[in-house]
């Protein structure tokens, strides 16, 4: 597969894969339901989890990262309560705004036909009863881990495998295994350390499927492409197992991952078939050109479209390749950049780029338009849909068509009395005042700090430490902090000062009741009044939007909650919260 160039359906796939392996076992501990809209959807902590992460949710609220579980939940249902009523209105039907969305329904097709006939293509009965079989073992062993290095070259490879060897018959003739360890073994974290392989591992990895299978006692070299180990099988250990049916979704779920390198292989036999690579003929001049366009600044950022649709008008649809199967043209070519993929925008696309983005993007459109015709297209695209991409453009076309469009019209008229109704809260400017601060434990240090800023040493030079604060007065004439946690002691000193005028010393007892001293610097000052319509004519278009935006918003989110029964299972959700050591108030 193509890497870095371009957006690659299948490499997506791969560390979902991954993913999917890797959090197999919170994904069954996490399904408990904490949501529901209507009686045909759920959402589980699982589901909420993966989303915060996915969107940031934990490092926006990095301190109190409960609160950033609430609005992702409410993030999930408010897109799911779009896409439904984007169903139950029928714009679905609406080929011109679903042709907006080709791209993805194409690589979600794709990955479609890879679930649904390769996926599994190794989850058979015979895989599963071999699996159950061995669910009882695990072996226990010790290893001496030897790396091979960056310098691959035979001779330094053979000194360190005559080296796993010997240490290999060292053990054999009894000598102690953790104190060899301790001498040779690259990985010191783990000497002295009994290792387990179980089921699972011996599934999921080649070394520890040799080792899952060695008998008590057993001391063997084992080698991969990184490293040799020396292995010694300690104890092999047999436990009941529960019932087939009870851990058969686990068993398939393993294999999947396990044969996920062979299924996808086989998938890429598959569509290497569709294209005769051998009978292609490319155009060279079409591929200079191509490679001319690509180096314009964000031509595959939306440029391309009117570069190609130009040249088209003009009768210039060149041929870019020909085979005994496939004709691209430039008219093609757009058509394979608007619904099936994307180059990469920010690297130096090269000819061979262009060769393998068009070859990707022919196998991506046959499987696409094969999946099609096997009845799959409404197991994509629908509202329950368990496509996290599909999910979010279809909530954008909503806005687009739903909310958008409710919008009135930014005309001279609207914004006028748009700022009459809000001038008083919006467009009333409240006082505010910047300083600089400089403390010291006595005016001796504050008398130095003047003289020095009278020199013209800048007064954010002047100490070590210089603290900027920020004071906004209020209508009642209450001052507040730009940050809750300052305090407002020197605000009444600072909103007397003009711009660029200093005060100090002033005495200042700090939050550990210290007595100190300050000298302070006004370096920004804005007066309070009411803001005429002339004052904010730049930004009122924008202010207007917005509030209308986020009223229809709220109006038709409500509407949709009732509408469509939304459930929040709060106890739920605090349970789930508290086993990941986080406390939801």
């Amino acid at each position: 597969m193509i890497k870095n160039k371009f957006s690659c359906p299948l490499k997506s796939l791969i560390l979902v894969l991954f993913l999917f392996s890797s959090l197999l076992a919170e994904d069954k501990n996490n399904s408990e339901i904490i949501a529901k809209i209507g009686s045909n959807y759920t959402i589980s902590f699982s589901d909420l989890k993966n989303y915060v992460y996915e969107n940031f949710y934990h490092k926006i609220y990095l301190k109190e990262k409960s609160k950033g579980y609430l609005p992702a939940l409410e993030q999930i249902i408010n897109k799911r309560l779009k896409v439904i009523d984007f169903f139950e209105r029928g714009l679905d039907k609406n080929k011109t705004l679903v042709s907006k969305l080709n791209r993805i329904l194409n690589e979600e097709l794709y990955n479609e036909y890879y679930e649904k006939y390769y996926s599994e293509k190794y989850v058979t009965e015979s895989n599963i009863q071999k699996v159950y079989q061995s669910m009882g073992r695990t072996v226990y062993f010790q290893q001496i881990l030897l790396h091979k290095g960056l310098d691959l070259r035979e001779a330094i490879i053979d000194s360190i495998k005559s080296l796993a060897m010997n240490l290999k018959k060292q053990a054999e003739e009894g000598k102690d295994f953790t104190a060899l360890a301790k001498i040779f073994s690259d990985d010191t974290l783990t000497i002295g350390s009994t290792l387990k392989a179980d089921w699972k591992k011996n599934l999921l990895s080649p070394i520890y499927n040799i080792i899952f299978n060695l008998p008590k006692g057993a001391i063997r070299v084992l080698e991969d492409s990184q490293s040799f180990y020396v292995i010694k099988i300690i104890d092999v250990e047999y436990t009941d197992v529960e019932p087939l049916e009870k851990v058969i979704d686990d068993i398939k779920s393993t294999l999947k991952t396990a044969f996920s390198y062979s299924s996808i292989k086989d998938f890429e036999n598959e569509q290497s078939k569709l294209i005769d690579e051998k009978s292609i003929k490319w155009n060279q001049s079409a591929l200079n050109k191509l490679v001319t366009w690509s180096k314009i600044p964000g031509f595959y950022d939306g440029l391309y479209k009117d570069t190609i649709q130009n040249a088209l008008s003009k009768g210039k649809n060149f041929r870019i390749l020909s085979s005994s199967r496939y004709k691209v043209d430039l008219k093609k070519y757009l058509q394979l950049l608007d619904e099936v993929l994307i180059l990469g925008r920010s690297t130096i696309i090269k000819e061979q780029d262009i060769k393998n983005f068009i070859l990707e993007a022919l196998k991506i459109e046959a499987i696409a338009n094969k999946a099609r015709k096997l009845g799959m297209f409404n197991d994509v695209f629908n509202p329950f849909t368990k496509s996290q991409i599909l999910v979010d453009e279809i909530a954008k076309l909503y806005d687009s068509e739903i909310i958008e469009k409710q919008i009135p019209e930014p005309d001279e008229k609207n914004l006028k009395m748009f700022y009459e109704e809000n001038k008083d809260s919006l467009y009333y400017q409240l006082a505010k005042v910047n300083i600089y601060v400089a403390f010291a434990s006595d005016t001796i240090k504050i008398d130095s700090l003047k003289k020095k800023y009278s020199k013209g040493i800048p007064f954010e030079k002047l100490d070590n430490r210089i603290f900027v604060k920020r004071f906004i007065r209020q209508k009642d004439g209450s001052i507040k902090a730009d940050h809750l946690d300052q305090d407002t002691s020197l605000a009444s000193i600072a909103f007397k000062l003009n711009q660029d005028e200093i005060a100090g010393p002033i005495k200042y007892e700090s939050s550990d009741s210290s007595k100190k001293f300050a000298l302070i610097k006004c370096v920004h000052k804005r007066e309070e009044k009411q803001l005429l319509y002339d004052d904010v004519k730049k930004n009122i278009k924008d202010d207007f939007i917005k509030f209308y935006r986020d009223k229809i918003s709220k109006e038709i989110l409500n509407n949709l909650t009732t509408r469509y029964g939304v459930e929040i299972y709060y106890e739920s959700l605090k349970k789930k919260l508290s086993e990941i050591g986080i406390v939801l108030n």
